[in-house]
Formats: structure tokens, sequence, C-alpha cells
């Protein structure tokens, strides 16, 4: 099983405490918009982590969700997505339905898990390696990013990567 969470986050600049390839990645036991528990020590175990930022109000949401729901409905069944948002649990199904996002969020109201991982910038992803380092890390929503994730997701799911129309993406790296 493979988790994606996606996660959108404050801020203006890619702080020098952003955790980098190699850092152990800070774990974390959350409920999911879907009412099931998700801890990240146990679901790293067997298959790397994929782990996505999201910041509740970016306006960015709109056009960075669809984006990357192509890239994870393409392993829809092969990987588990999951968003973390800065907003409390009872907010998480108007933000799927608001950015028609079909993955499982999970709510971090007090940024804990933001601040852990040093974040200040919105849409960040993270791959965590089923030894809890941070494999890869995969700034901003721009054509570059989700390309390199399109080919990892495919390689952690023992798949091909699909052919994902990026045509909306912008061509260099964008933040919330």
């Amino acid at each position: 099983m493979i988790l994606v969470l996606p996660m959108f986050l404050l801020g203006l600049a890619w702080p020098q405490g952003t955790l980098q390839e190699g850092s152990t990645a800070p774990s974390f036991s959350l409920t999911g918009s879907d009412g099931e528990a998700y801890a990240l020590d146990s679901l790293r175990e067997e298959a790397p982590v994929f782990v996505t930022f999201w910041k509740e109000s970016c306006p960015s949401n709109v056009n960075a969700v669809p984006l990357f729901e192509s890239v994870y409905g393409s392993y829809a069944g092969e990987v588990t997505m999951l968003g973390v948002v800065s907003g409390p649990q009872e907010r998480l199904g108007r933000w799927l339905e608001r950015y028609e996002g079909s993955f499982t969020v999970l709510p971090d109201p007090e940024k804990e898990l933001i601040g852990a991982y040093g974040l200040r910038r919105s849409i960040v992803t993270f791959q965590i390696g089923t030894d809890g380092t941070i494999a890869k890390v995969y700034p901003g929503y721009g054509r570059e990013a989700l390309t390199a994730l399109n080919t990892d997701l495919a390689a952690a799911a023992g798949m091909d990567p699909a052919e994902i129309d990026l045509s909306s993406a912008p061509d260099r790296t964008a933040y919330g």
C-alpha cells in the first residue's frame, strides 16, 4: 500500500528548516475525512508514503487539486491518497467538495505537522521510505514536480508511468 498525503501550507519562502532528503520524517496519527485512523509508522512499513501538504484556503487549490487528482487517479487502488489540510476535521468534507478532491484528507488545524516538516510554503510533497526517511521532496505543482511525482508513484505501485495531461500545469514551479 502506498500513501499519498496531499498538503498545502502557509508562507512566503522556502525555509531553511524544511526537511530535506535523508531526514527522518515526523510521524503522525490522525483521523481522516473518512473517519479512519491513519498512522505514518504503520503505513510506511510495507511501501513508501507520499505526503503532500495543502493550505486550507490557498487560492492555488483551484488549479492544483485537479492536477494532483489526474496524477493520483492513475494509481487508484494501487496507492492510498491522503491529504493533510491546515483546517479542522469538521471542514474537511467541504474542502473536498469545493476542490473536487477524491482522496482522504487529514486535519492539521494547529499546524503541528506542518511545523514539524518545517514548511512555510504550500504544495510540497514528500516521499517517505519504508525506513522512515524522506527519500524525495517534490516542491510546488509545476510540470516538472508533477512529472517526477507521476514517475515515482508508478514505480512504487509497480506500474509504468501513466500518460497524464499536464497541459494546464505551470511551466515553472508554482506555490500557493
